[in-house]
């Protein structure tokens, strides 16, 4: 089983509804839920 399939469906998924929002409603409340570029970049980081 893979884990990184069923992330990627969760993250997609996302991004298709903020774009969706975006282009029926002309707002952004899905900027509320994110993470500061701070928070990504220790997800990016090499450890």
């Amino acid at each position: 089983m893979s884990l990184s399939t069923s992330l990627y469906r969760a993250a997609t998924t996302a991004v298709a509804a903020a774009g969706r929002e975006v282009k029926e409603r002309g707002t952004f409340t899905y900027l509320d839920g994110i993470m500061t570029g701070s928070e990504l970049g220790r997800y990016l980081r090499p450890s």
